[in-house]
């Protein structure tokens, strides 16, 4: 009988402890779940470089800062003559010095 008791006294104590525990995480998930994509996001476009001169308008959004008009304008850009280094992206409208500095570790032109 004392093993009874002190098994249901257990499982209890387990139960009420197990609630308490558990809901601070949960209210915690949905944080953590975005800090986790942003950093592999992160990682995953600073191991693959995005060419500027090859990639379609939907990849050059994933860039920072680079939005729907200023990736077409991009395409538009290459078109006439395919971009050779990083300064010349500067003469795409919308593209200025702050983006530029965002985007130049994740692009290739090769």
């Amino acid at each position: 009988m004392k093993r009874f008791f002190t098994l249901c006294l257990c499982l209890t104590t387990l139960f009420f402890l197990s609630g308490s525990l558990c809901a601070a995480p949960k209210a915690a998930m949905p944080e953590l779940k975005t800090k986790a994509t942003d950093a592999v996001k992160s990682v995953q476009k600073v191991a693959q470089k995005i060419n500027i001169n090859k990639a379609d308008a939907k990849t050059l959004q994933a860039l920072p800062g680079i939005g729907e008009k200023t990736a077409q304008k991009i395409i538009e850009q290459r078109k006439k003559k395919p971009f050779m280094n990083k300064e010349e992206l500067l003469k795409v409208k919308g593209i200025g010095e702050k983006t530029l500095e965002k985007i130049k570790d994740l692009i290739t032109f090769k």
